[in-house]
C-alpha cells in the first residue's frame, strides 16, 4: 500500500536526481521508508518527536535505508520546516489530532518547505456526507479523547487551498494529494 499511495500522489522515484520526502509526525515512517528501499536516490526526513524516532531509526536500520534517513526530532507546530527544500511530503495519521487552525499553519509552513511542483501527500480516514464506518469510528474515538475529528475533503481543499496549494485531489478515501505550483502555472489553471 505505502508504494500505492506514492505512485498515485505522482512521487516517482525512476529519475537520477536525488528525491526529497519529509515525513512529518512520521511515527515509525514505513511509508517513506518503503520509498527510500526501492531507490537509492531517495532521501527521507522524518520529523517526530524523540521517542517515536527511536522506532523510525530502528525500522530504517532494519530496512537497510539508515543512510537514507535523517531524524529530526521536534513539536511537529512549532518546528522549523525550513524552505524549499522537500520533492514530496507526507502528513500521515495526524491531521484529525490537530485543530482548525494547528492544520491550516501547518499546511502553510509545509507549502514553504516544499520545493516548486512539490507534493503534499496526506494518509487520513476522511469524512464524508454519508459517513463510512471507519470515518465515524475514528470522529467518535478522537472526540473522546482529543477534541479530534475526522474531516471531509471539501475541509483540506479549503485548508490547502488557503495556503496556496494547487491541483488538490482525492486519491482514495484516505489520500488526497496537493501541489505547489507557482503562481504563472495557478493563472494558467484557472484560465482553463
Amino acid at each position: 500500500k505505502s508504494l500505492e499511495m506514492w505512485q498515485a500522489a505522482g512521487v516517482r522515484t525512476g529519475c537520477q536526481e536525488r528525491l526529497q520526502i519529509f515525513d512529518i509526525a512520521c511515527g515509525c515512517a514505513i511509508k517513506s521508508l518503503a520509498l527510500a528501499q526501492v531507490s537509492p536516490n531517495v532521501r527521507v526526513t522524518c520529523l517526530d518527536t524523540a521517542d517515536v524516532l527511536v522506532v523510525a531509526r530502528d525500522l530504517a536500520e532494519r530496512m537497510g535505508v539508515e543512510s537514507q534517513v535523517i531524524l529530526k526530532p521536534a513539536n511537529l507546530l512549532d518546528a522549523d520546516l525550513g524552505e524549499n527544500q522537500f520533492n514530496a511530503a507526507l502528513c500521515g495519521q495526524i491531521t484529525h489530532y490537530l485543530t482548525p487552525e494547528q492544520n491550516a499553519g501547518l499546511f502553510r509552513r509545509i507549502y514553504s518547505a516544499l520545493s516548486l511542483n512539490g507534493v503534499l501527500v496526506i494518509d487520513c480516514p476522511m469524512a464524508t456526507d454519508e459517513p463510512a464506518e471507519t470515518a465515524s469510528l475514528l470522529t467518535l474515538m478522537l472526540w473522546a479523547n482529543s477534541d479530534g475529528a475526522a474531516h471531509s475533503f471539501e475541509t483540506y481543499r479549503g485548508w490547502l487551498g488557503n495556503a496556496s496549494f494547487r491541483q488538490i485531489r482525492q486519491l482514495s478515501e484516505r489520500w488526497l494529494v496537493a501541489v505547489k505550483i507557482d503562481a504563472d502555472q495557478a493563472n494558467a489553471e484557472r484560465a482553463i
